[in-house]
């Protein structure tokens, strides 16, 4: 009975403990800010060249919203822009989210976008792919709220 009332109050801690863990901070339970320190564009004339976020229309900053799964400007940004997040899984470290836009006015229609976010760090890999070129940001997020 003694092994019975101690293996049961074990049980009852190991499941306290669990039960009240921290998340992850990139788990998706809060939103991310991120921020883009570094802009490459990519294409076939030119190779990879460094670019300010203005020449090529990316946001210097942006927030993942999971609740809403969208990545949206922040105020900031000199216009707001929404996308819709597609698909959404952890890779090992990686919290990779993905979308499709079709387009906007006085853009390129149609492109594809990856965003990798590292479980360690916050380290952030995003990608943007239209017909003749690819836009790669390389940056950090931080849980906000």
């Amino acid at each position: 009975m003694k092994q019975l009332i101690c293996n049961s109050t074990w049980l009852l801690v190991a499941t306290f403990a669990v039960g009240c863990a921290p998340e992850a901070p990139f788990s998706g339970s809060r939103p991310l800010l991120c921020t883009a320190a570094q802009i490459f564009e990519c294409n076939r004339a030119e190779a990879c060249v460094s670019v300010a976020a203005a020449d090529v229309g990316a946001p210097e900053y942006f927030v993942v919203d999971f609740r809403e799964r969208v990545l949206v400007t922040t105020q900031v940004a000199a216009e707001r822009l929404e996308s819709p997040i597609d698909r959404m899984r952890t890779v090992g470290d990686l919290l990779i989210l993905q979308g499709i836009e079709d387009g906007r006015e006085g853009r390129p229609d149609g492109a594809g976008w990856s965003v990798a976010v590292n479980d360690d760090d916050g380290t952030m890999v995003a990608s943007a792919v239209i017909d003749d070129a690819a836009i790669l940001l390389l940056g950090a997020c931080v849980p906000t709220e």
